[in-house]
Parts: C-alpha cells; structure tokens; sequence
C-alpha cells in the first residue's frame, strides 16, 4: 500500500490484485476510501489450515454479483464480488460491467491458471508447518 502512495497518480495501476496474507488482507479491507471493491473466490470445500481470509463486512461492501458455479476436479467454487458500499451510495461505478460476465478470461481465472500451473510444475519446498509449498520464479 505504501509502495502505491508513493506512485504519481497517473503511474498508479487501475486495478490492483493483493495475494496475502491475512495481515495484507485485512489492511486492504479496512481502506475504505481506496477499496473500490473485492472479488474472492469462495471454495466450497473444507480444508485444513491454520490462515484464513478475513470475513467481509457486508455493511462496508454488500456483495453485488455472484457467478454460476465452476469446478476444478472435486473442487468446486465461484466468484463473489463485493462492492464498496459508500461508492455505490454516491453513483460511483465500483467494477466495469464486462468485467462481471467475461468468463473465462477474467482475472480471477487468469489467476488460477496460474496456480495450477504452481501446483502442477513448480519446485516443491519445507515451511514451517510442514505442509510444504511450492515456488515458481516465472510462470507464462
């Protein structure tokens, strides 16, 4: 966040995607005045793990849009979209209409398909759970 202050604002980028963690994540939620909205992938199965993301205030960012379901083997999830309430209280446009509908290459599944690729083909490596994780240094 520190680093986009300190840009011009004509070199700030339109849309910014965090990867977390939870420390990053609830920073962004609670950035009101810049969060114009979110859009998460809900995973509809249960997993073991010790991080999770922050639950969403739907005060502050009622959700505006969900999409159909999809699946990745027994996996299956979809894209809820959250906007910010106070912008959407003023008119103010908090996602492009297009972006709600262009399936398969919105961002979120440009995203996965990145992770698949990580999961597939990049070096596995210990952490400190001993779950293990796995690295890439360029993904194309």
């Amino acid at each position: 966040m520190a680093y986009l202050d300190s840009l011009e604002l004509s070199q700030r980028p339109p849309h910014v995607f965090i990867f977390g963690g939870v420390a990053l994540y609830q920073k962004a939620l609670s950035d009101v005045e810049r969060l114009r909205g979110l859009v998460v992938t809900r995973v509809w199965k249960e997993y073991m793990c010790d991080r999770f993301f922050p639950l969403v205030d739907s005060l502050r960012y009622p959700i505006v849009y969900v999409s159909k379901t999809y699946s990745q083997g027994d996996v299956p999830f979809d894209f809820v979209y959250y906007a910010n309430a106070q912008m959407l209280a003023k008119g103010e446009q908090c996602f492009q209409h297009e972006i709600l509908f262009r399936y398969p290459l919105h961002q979120e599944m440009q995203y996965l398909n990145i992770i698949q690729d990580l999961i597939q083909n990049g070096n596995k490596k210990s952490d400190r759970t001993g779950v293990g994780e796995k690295k890439c240094y360029f993904v194309m």
